[in-house]
């Protein structure tokens, strides 16, 4: 069973799921597309241990994270062979972990990366020398260790304000 409904000139499709809970598809009238750029936000709490990624709309927000693969048990396995061993092992599965950052964020037009440590400084210095990301605008921000609540009230605060 679909509806179709107008509301303040904005079409939406309403459809109910075989659960019986229906589900809403906004779309932007073609008289707003002209007008309105919606730009695709997001920030990113992180350290060097992991990364949470708060999405900004209208709508709860929603949180999800990934964490960096040098776990300390790592690091113990390769301070055993050698320092210089494990701190190449560090760099480089460090490189994959902003490499997998910079993966999610390539698909957003504003990213505010913050968190207490300098994580987000040295993800803001390979996204700078990626051309890929020159159209983005990336913010920097220093902050102490936040719980999820603070960061989406954080990330929520920064957009409306920016």
């Amino acid at each position: 069973m679909s509806d179709k409904t107008t509301i303040t000139g904005t079409e939406q499709s309403v459809s109910l799921q075989p659960n019986g809970m229906s589900a809403i598809a906004s779309e932007v009238t073609p008289n707003e597309k002209h007008h309105k750029i919606v730009r695709k936000k997001i920030g990113v709490c992180m350290d060097h241990a992991g990364a949470s990624f708060i999405g900004f709309s209208n709508n709860p927000t929603e949180t999800t994270a990934i964490e960096s693969s040098f776990t300390h048990e790592v690091k113990e396995e390769a301070l055993g062979k050698s320092e210089n061993i494990m701190h190449n092992k560090e760099q480089q599965q460090q490189k994959d972990f902003y490499k997998k950052i910079c993966a999610i964020l390539k698909d957003y037009d504003e990213v505010l990366l913050f968190g207490p440590t300098d994580a987000k400084a040295e993800l803001a210095n390979l996204i700078k020398a990626d051309h890929h990301f020159d159209k983005i605008k990336i913010d920097v921000k220093q902050t102490d260790k936040m719980t999820e609540n603070q960061q989406h009230a954080f990330v929520n605060h920064h957009f409306s304000v920016n």
